[in-house]
């Protein structure tokens, strides 16, 4: 951990969504995961949506953070002005449309 090969190959994997035309990636992590949660929040995901109560196939029940990264720049982003997010209550259905 810490070599920066995750950075790396989210750099990759972005730069083949943006050629695919992707517009968002989702990624889903358990919320008894602080270091995936940080990794994700540093390359720039948004949480969307907390998931309650998922069981695990042993029995475990944890919550899910559900978090998107957009792929397109906004109009904002594209002409150098910085979009300042502001963290909203946890729901259990939202749409992430950035």
């Amino acid at each position: 951990q810490g070599r920066g090969i995750g950075k790396a190959l989210f750099q990759a994997t972005r730069l083949c969504a943006q050629n695919a035309g992707v517009r968002n990636i989702d990624a889903t992590i358990r919320a008894d995961n602080p270091s995936g949660l940080r990794y994700y929040a540093k390359l720039g995901f948004i949480e969307y949506r907390r998931i309650v109560d998922v069981a695990l196939s042993n029995g475990m029940l944890v919550d899910k953070f559900c978090t998107g990264f957009s792929v397109v720049k906004s109009f904002w982003q594209s002409i150098g002005l910085a979009v300042r997010r502001v963290r909203a209550p946890c729901v259990t259905h939202a749409a992430f449309d950035p």
